[in-house]
């Protein structure tokens, strides 16, 4: 017979009697979804010589005879899904040479004998979803060497044997999500050079169980574009958690349990356009953590620990864009932690969900006036308690914001805006005696200046030698004269918590200092008046 499609889906067929199908030769498709059937023999399928597509599905088959589909050797699509099948055995799929697709999701499947698809060499995708596989071993996949699709999600796999998927080396795609997998050692991916998509998370309400991972994981992943590790109990990361990630565009592993970052953890991850770190327990960032992510744009530190951040943190992210620190437990952020960040930044905070120190972030608010730095969503308002920058009344007279630079030929030039104040400056000595941006703040309660507009209507002068690495600009500073008794006060604070104080020396016209501060560190520098 010349037909080619057969449809007897939503019957009540129970069985397929022995030679039935054995005059349809030509037929390419035959549909028996939601029949009755409970069992397929041997001889259930003979005559079937040019069949491509077997449709099975929504019966109550039990289990899959060796041999029932060896006849079929030009077929490429057999599905098996939403049946009761709780075993396969090494003979089930036999002759089957030309499979491209074999859909056992849905059943009651609990483990994969070894070789069990070794004939199969031709089957692009393999759906064993939503069954109650607990264990693979190394030899489970053994013979899909063309496999391009994976779906193992939602079973009961509680560990992942190291080489199970070293054949898989046209993988594209690896579903793992929602199993029980509790640890991934190293090398557990190997052969997956060409996967795509690997997927060990699902739902956002679903938690998943892994805690671990050792170093070399995803040695071989190097074609990975993106990496979900969220709602997992992940605490520790290490310097070689992630290599091997060299094109991952996205790492995702927020909601975990991550306690510190230590310096170099994301080094291997040199593409890397967004990182989600939020939520977690972060209370502790090595210097160095971020080295090497110069792609990096989108940063998400929200909802952690985090108490302070030191300055250089963010140094060599020169492609920043947003920037994500809202509900952790800062009371401030250093003029330092942006210097030489892309501007505008996006920056995202939720001042009333971190305590801070609203006077201390006068310079961000300038920063925000001046759209240098701008609020992610809505505005950006300091509360502190009770306090907020609306009370503090930053730029109004006593707690003015100044922005310094000092060019390159050592000759600093004053940006002022209205009234007196605070005094922060952004340095930036010559090439030949320093190797890179310092910052220092100087701290009036009054620079006896009147200025109405922007224009500096009075010049301030440096002089001395440049900084040391990691020091203060310091050797003799000369400012404009402010009403300030001879003998006014200058107290350095250094960040390792040391601090100096010494005098400032009045001639008659300028205020000068030369004694250098003892500091292992970049310093604050505050100056206030002494009463005469």
């Amino acid at each position: 017979m010349s037909l080619e499609t057969l449809n007897l889906r939503q019957n009540a067929i129970t069985s397929i009697p022995a030679g039935v199908f054995r005059h349809l030769t030509q037929c390419k498709e035959l549909h028996l979804p939601h029949n009755r059937m409970t069992s397929i023999t041997a001889d259930s399928f003979t005559g079937f010589v040019s069949l491509e597509k077997l449709f099975l599905w929504g019966n109550t088959i039990r289990s899959i005879p060796a041999g029932v589909f060896s006849h079929l050797t030009q077929c490429k699509w057999l599905s098996l899904h939403g049946n009761r099948i709780t075993s396969i055995t090494a003979g089930s799929f036999t002759g089957l040479p030309s499979l491209e697709i074999l859909d056992l999701h849905g059943n009651r499947i609990t483990s994969l004998p070894a070789g069990v698809f070794r004939h199969m060499t031709q089957c692009k995708e393999l759906n064993l979803w939503n069954n109650r596989i607990a264990s693979l071993t190394a030899d489970s996949f053994t013979g899909l060497i063309s496999l391009e699709k994976l779906h193992l999600m939602r079973n009961r796999i509680t560990s992942i044997p190291v080489g199970v998927f070293q054949h898989l080396t046209q993988c594209k795609e690896l579903h793992l999500a929602e199993n029980r997998i509790t640890s991934l050692p190293a090398g557990v991916f190997d052969g997956l050079v060409n996967c795509t998509l690997l997927k060990l998370v699902g739902y956002r309400e679903y938690e998943g169980n892994i805690s671990s991972i050792e170093d070399n994981a995803f040695r071989d992943m190097v074609s990975l574009p993106e990496l979900r590790l969220n709602y997992q109990r992940i605490s520790v990361i290490r310097r070689e958690t992630f290599t091997g990630l060299s094109r991952c565009g996205q790492l995702t592993l927020h909601n975990n349990q991550i306690l510190s970052l230590p310096a170099g953890v994301f080094s291997h991850l040199t593409e890397c356009e967004t990182l989600y770190l939020n939520y977690n327990n972060i209370s502790n960032i090595h210097q160095g953590a971020f080295q090497g992510m110069g792609f990096l744009k989108y940063l998400y530190l929200s909802n952690n620990r985090i108490s302070a951040i030191e300055p250089g943190l963010f140094a060599g992210l020169r492609s920043l864009r947003e920037l994500y620190l809202s509900d952790n437990h800062l009371t401030t952020l250093n003029p330092n932690l942006f210097i030489n960040l892309p501007r505008p930044l996006e920056l995202m905070l939720s001042y009333s969900s971190n305590p801070w120190n609203c006077r201390s972030l006068c310079w961000l608010k300038h920063e925000l006036q001046h759209g240098t730095i701008r609020p992610k969503y809505g505005s950006i308002s300091c509360t502190s308690g009770d306090r907020r920058w609306t009370d503090i009344q930053c730029g109004n007279k006593g707690d003015q914001i100044y922005i310094l630079s000092l060019s390159l030929s050592l000759s600093l030039s004053l940006s002022l805006s209205q009234e007196t104040g605070t005094l922060i400056s952004n340095l930036t000595c010559s090439k030949k005696c320093c190797s890179g941006p310092h910052m220092f703040v100087y701290s009036q309660t009054h620079l006896g200046l009147d200025v109405t507009d922007n224009s500096p209507q009075h010049d301030s002068n440096f002089t001395g030698d440049c900084p040391e690495p990691g020091g203060v600009p310091f050797a003799t500073r000369t400012l404009y004269n402010g009403p300030y008794s001879n003998g006014a006060q200058v107290t350095y604070t250094c960040y390792d918590g040391s601090t100096t104080t010494i005098t400032c020396h009045h001639d008659g016209r300028n205020w000068t200092w030369t004694q250098k501060p003892n500091c292992t560190g970049k310093a604050l520098l505050t100056c206030s008046p002494k009463s005469e």
